[in-house]
This record gives structure tokens, sequence and C-alpha cells, in this order.
């Protein structure tokens, strides 16, 4: 037992904490923690608006009328409950691309303002647009999310090279202008050469490859999704998750990197789900939720010892709930 510890401390825990103070990984992470209100927000909305049961499908009693009340209060409240889901999850990407922007400025002591605006406007100008010109805002929801995440990294990375050079830069502090005002016009060329970079990319995407950037960005990263997705996975980040907590590191330094695929597995089940897709057939099954539920909280190790049972009935009972809930 020493010996593990010891060897988690000496190998892992120093990776880990190593990985945690990347400033992508927290500009990723606290972007995240950050939307955790907005995200909560339209879930619920989203929960409120959707009835999990049909009323006119069940025997009279209180669940029957529970349900009716339910159904009322969807239908009374539909355009408030659909906005706020819609400006919460159905455009998350946005404040998860201002939270990124915003975090790396932080990290890399520049206007974080500025920062989360070249974030934002580099993501609308190499996503939001078509060969004939700029078209209504897309690909803000769960599709858009792994290009958010890139564009914004890129976008501040660029910016920060081309003001630490003092490329374009124009220097009027000297003349007792506010600070602020001083800031954005330091940062106005280099802001115009990102987003020329940027739209430049999104054009390319579109002629030469015939999709849009997230479209590109959804194929080169659909491996990881599938394999983020798969209950081998689940298995290897809960034994690893286990085993930094025993060595006293906290699990946020592992869920940092693969927060963006968890995020964005949520946020597609969540469209499907508003769009009228039955639970039993969202688009990802393993999800935060499964990990809580199913390996956290006991019921996977559960369903493990009854197909251990001696009994028939208890084995029969295992077996029948790992298949259903992996269905």
């Amino acid at each position: 037992m020493n010996n593990l510890i010891s060897f988690i401390e000496r190998t892992m825990a120093p990776i880990a904490k190593k990985i945690s103070k990347n400033p992508w990984v927290k500009a990723i992470q606290n972007a995240f923690f950050a939307s955790v209100p907005v995200t909560l927000i339209g879930s619920i909305c989203l929960l409120l608006g959707n009835p999990v049961l049909d009323s006119s499908t069940m025997d009279p009693g209180i669940l029957k009328s529970f349900m009716q009340g339910w159904e009322a209060i969807a239908t009374t409240l539909h355009t408030p409950l659909e906005t706020i889901r819609f400006f919460t999850l159905g455009n998350l990407t946005l404040y998860v691309v201002f939270g990124i922007g915003y975090n790396l400025g932080k990290s890399y002591k520049l206007n974080q303002q500025l920062t989360s605006i070249i974030a934002l406007f580099s993501f609308f100008v190499s996503s939001c647009l078509s060969l004939e010109g700029p078209t209504a805002i897309q690909f803000t929801d769960s599709s858009g999310l792994f290009t958010g995440i890139i564009v914004s990294i890129a976008s501040v990375e660029f910016a920060r090279f081309l003001i630490n050079k003092k490329i374009g830069t124009i220097d009027i502090s000297k003349y007792g202008v506010p600070d602020v005002l001083a800031a954005s016009f330091n940062s106005m060329i280099p802001i115009g050469i990102v987003g020329a970079v940027f739209v430049t990319i999104g054009i390319l995407s579109l002629s030469v490859l015939g999709t849009p950037l997230p479209g590109i960005m959804g194929i080169i990263f659909s491996p990881l999704m599938n394999a983020v997705d798969s209950v081998w996975f689940v298995i290897i980040y809960w034994l690893l998750t286990a085993l930094l907590w025993w060595a006293g590191v906290h699990d946020a330094t592992l869920y940092a990197p693969i927060s963006g695929f968890i995020c964005m597995a949520l946020l597609a089940n969540q469209d499907a789900y508003a769009a009228g897709t039955a639970l039993n057939n969202l688009p990802y099954v393993f999800t935060d939720n499964f990990w809580w539920w199913y390996l956290n909280y006991g019921i996977l190790p559960l369903c493990i010892m009854c197909l251990t049972s001696k009994s028939h009935q208890i084995k029969s009972i295992g077996k029948i709930a790992i298949s259903f809930q992996c269905k």
C-alpha cells in the first residue's frame, strides 16, 4: 500500500499538477466553472418545459395529477422557458469563449476585456460566415464548442505575440488618456490582424473543404468524442480519479483537459432532448451524470456484485441493470 501511494506521488501527482497549472487548461477549466450558473438555469428551464412523462397514458392518481400540472406549466410558460434555454444552453459556446479569453488575459497580465473581445471576435469571423458573406450567428450551441475553445486560445495567443513584439501597436498612454482607451488603441491593429487571419481560415474552410470550420473540427474530434463515450474510458477515468484523490490530488486536475468533451456530450444530449428525442435514444450515454450515479454513488459496483452472486435471480438482476443502462 505504501509503495503504491509513493508511486502515485512520484509519477502521477506531479504530472497532474503540471497539467492543472497550464494556462490553457486553467482557462478552459475556469471558463466552464464560470458558466455553471448559466448551464444550471438553462437545464432547469429545459426540464420544466419538457415533462418526462405523458399524463394521458397514466392511470388516475397523484402522479397523473402532478404530471398534468407540470404539463400545464410547460404549456403556459413555453415562450419564456424556451427563450431562457436558448440564450443559456443554446449559446453556451459564447460564454465559454468569453471566459477562456478573459482567463488567458488574466494569466498573461493583459487587458481581460480586450482578450475576451478578441476571442469572441475571432470565433464570429471564423465560424459565422458563408462564401457570400456573413450569416446569422450559428454554431453557438454544442456544435461549435470545440471550435470556440481552439479559436479563443489561438486568437489570444496570436494577439499576445503581436502585442509583445509591438507589431502594429499604437502607444498613446503618454498623452494622459485613460488606461482603457490607451489599451484599446494599443491593440487596435493587432486585433485587426487577428481578425483577418481567422476570417481567412473560415473562408478557406468553406471554399477548399466545403464545410464550415466547426464542421471540420467536429470531424477531427469525433474519434476522441467516441472514445470518451465508452465504458472503458469511464472505468479508466474513474480509477485514475480515485487514485489521485487517494494521493491527495483534486480530481479537477484530471477533469480539466477533458472538460470540453464532457460538456459537449451533455449539451448534445440536452439539444437532442429539447428537439423531442426520447431519453433512451440520446446520442451520448457515458456522460458525467453516468459517472456520478453509477460509479461514485456505487450503483455500478453493486450491479457487478450482483453478477458474482450464487443466486440466479440476483445475477439476472445485475445483468438486466447493466444492459438497461448501457442502452
